[in-house]
């Protein structure tokens, strides 16, 4: 889609994003750089699909105004993608046959065509606000006779926009649930929302980096509110994005859960259908995934489970990170659990061979990695084994390098190769912590299984060793690696513990792989199948706000343990622990210390729990009778939108 100008104010932001100030609504944060290439520039295939769109996207670009820049949704070009995307989770549309679909940025058409072929919908509505550039793509699609597809002049940036889509009479099949009626909280399989929510460059939202994040954000959150094409029941959704978006929807880290993703988890659950291959790891926050051993575990994890219902993935569908999944699972009797230490020294040795590892570790450490073997043969970046020669001390003279690598260059190398091996030393004896961490939760969890007697004195006593044991081992740690720990636990739990923490844990098919040339203009996208819960408990509008709001103030403190968490909500909010019996219950995801349970570690059960405590709590301070009291307390720009 080519954006030449949004009106100012004319997204109407869900209600929990009306506090925004005037002043901070105004001010559009200013995106991320995804590259100094824009979509005009680039090249394309004569005679291609690519090359017709990008021609007839040239010629009606603008913008008049030249501060302004010229953007575009990224377009599907790949008819073998999405022939792939409904063999591969098509099953799971069947009951959608004969719907009604609305279709956000159809573009040139080719995702639209395949998924209305394969359900046959009853109506086809396409919300494509640049039909001056795909009018050639969809013109045939409305003219074709008993066509069923429709198009609609709407723009779906405009939050009002899609509201009044349903009142002007877009969808007759579809009929709005009276407000007491039970059925309006269950699922509407009769409507299908698709689409792409991506543009090139990134469109900034409003006091947020990305239009798109909102987007996503919004659309979900209003599951149960009733609002835009949820008036008709919670509706799922068929979205495109962006890869850099996922987070939002389904962090692959509780590194990278927010208050806002941990929220959307009440209100609906993702699975990511299509991903793009591995990236470069990079460092931080924003890095690629998670620890490598769990990233490995997890993918493993859900393989076998494929493998155990007669299912895979397509071959050419596949990343270099399935194929080494597949070797662990082999070298490890199945488990695919390894240290650390293993991992790395594993992962080492293929990079030897000059087999890809990238998305695991940095192309840093591969560089640094060859090095070593050279310099040092047969050392090793397991610490725990032992090395035919292990890198020499320091001393005045330098080490002896081969003839082909320059002095200079090969002393800079020596260096950071030695910083890389003392680096992965802290790294292990993080691992090591780690484990010692949950062997605590595996014994605390044993005890509260446990009838009151000897045996279970006993085990409070081991129990109180091995804390010991770790609070010591976790002290003795630098700064940053003591916070590693902490993430490195989370997901552990997440992936062990029975209790997924994120949706990404949940998954019980991989995704399939695209090639960024699969869309126009090249880029790394994803397909999020977005599912609604049902509103089982029948929360009114109110609620839904107030459970919103709890849980923004809940998790300002998101890597806090719950205790420290409750008493940053409000002193003396601690005590609400002893209300909510499933923190407690290790068969519902509870462990027994709760100053060692994070607060981002809360399922779903445990928050709905902890908020219905907080609003019948006596001493609960009443100004948080205000819907939007803990949100209204930040003066950032955007900390509405705190993914």
């Amino acid at each position: 889609m080519l954006r030449r100008k949004i009106p100012h104010g004319v997204w109407r932001l869900p209600l929990n994003v009306r506090a925004l100030s005037r002043r901070h609504v105004a001010s559009r944060a200013k995106p991320k750089e995804r590259g100094t290439t824009h979509w005009k520039n680039v090249e394309t295939v004569p005679g291609s699909l690519s090359s017709v769109i990008a021609e007839t996207a040239r010629r009606n670009s603008g913008p008049a105004n030249k501060t302004e820049t010229a953007r575009i949704v990224p377009q599907i070009v790949s008819s073998k993608l999405c022939d792939d995307v409904i063999d591969y989770h098509g099953h799971t549309l069947e009951k959608y046959k004969g719907c009604d679909i609305i279709d956000i940025n159809p573009g040139a058409g080719v995702w639209t065509s395949k998924l209305h072929e394969f359900l046959q919908p009853r109506s086809h509505i396409l919300i494509e606000p640049d039909i001056k550039i795909f009018e050639q793509f969809l013109k045939p699609l409305l003219d074709k006779p008993g066509s069923k597809y429709k198009l609609a002049p709407y723009d779906p940036t405009v939050f009002e926009s899609l509201n009044q889509l349903v009142k002007d009479g877009y969808l007759p099949h579809q009929k709005m649930p009276e407000p007491n009626d039970p059925q309006a909280n269950e699922i509407n399989n009769t409507l299908l929302v698709t689409g792409t929510i991506a543009w090139d460059p990134v469109l900034p939202g409003f006091g947020v980096s990305s239009m798109a994040r909102q987007i996503l954000y919004s659309y979900t959150e209003l599951a149960w509110q009733k609002q835009i094409f949820h008036a008709f029941g919670p509706t799922r959704m068929l979205l495109w994005h962006l890869d850099e978006d996922s987070k939002v929807i389904n962090p692959k880290s509780l590194n990278q859960l927010g208050r806002g993703t941990f929220t959307l988890r009440k209100f609906a659950e993702t699975r990511e259908i299509v991903a793009p291959g591995p990236r470069e790891r990079g460092f931080g926050r924003d890095a690629v995934g998670r620890e490598a051993r769990y990233e490995i575990e997890g993918i493993a994890k859900t393989m076998k489970a494929m493998e155990s219902r007669g299912t895979s993935l397509p071959t050419h569908r596949r990343s270099l990170v399935h194929d080494i999944v597949d070797d662990v699972i082999k070298k490890t009797d199945g488990t695919a659990i390894m240290t650390v230490g293993e991992t790395t020294e594993y992962l080492r040795l293929r990079a030897l061979q000059d087999l890809p590892i990238t998305g695991l570790v940095t192309n840093h450490a591969v560089e640094l990695f060859k090095f070593a073997d050279v310099i040092w043969p047969g050392v090793t970046f397991d610490m725990k084994l032992p090395t035919s020669k292990a890198p020499a001390k320091r001393t005045k003279q330098p080490p002896v390098l081969p003839p082909h690598i320059d002095r200079a260059a090969g002393l800079d190398l020596t260096v950071r190769t030695r910083s890389l091996r003392g680096l992965e030393q802290k790294r292990q004896k993080k691992d090591a912590v780690v484990d010692l961490g949950e062997a605590v939760y595996q014994l605390e969890c044993q005890i509260l299984k446990m009838d009151d007697g000897n045996s279970k004195t006993k085990a409070l006593e081991r129990l109180k060793g091995l804390q010991q044991k770790f609070d010591q081992a976790h002290a003795a740690l630098d700064g940053n690696y003591r916070t590693g720990v902490n993430t490195d636990l989370d997901d552990c739990m997440s992936l062990r513990s029975g209790f997924p923490r994120i949706d990404w844990d949940k998954r019980t098919m991989e995704p399939l792989v695209m090639q960024p040339d699969e869309f126009w203009p090249a880029n790394r996208m994803s397909l999020s199948d977005i599912e609604p819960l049902p509103n089982s408990e029948a929360l009114s509008l109110q609620d839904i706000q107030y459970f919103i709001d709890f849980i923004y103030g809940l998790l300002s403190s998101i890597t806090a343990d719950l205790p420290h968490a409750l008493e940053d909500l409000q002193s003396g909010a601690g005590d609400l622990i002893e209300e909510v019996p499933a923190l407690r219950d290790p068969s519902r995801g509870g462990r027994l210390s709760m100053d060692r349970f994070r607060a981002r570690s809360l399922t779903m059960e445990m928050a709905t729990e902890l908020f219905k405590a907080y609003r019948e709590w006596p001493f609960r301070n009443p100004d948080t009778d205000i819907s939007n009291f803990f949100r209204s307390k930040s003066n950032k720009p955007g900390s509405e939108f705190t993914f």
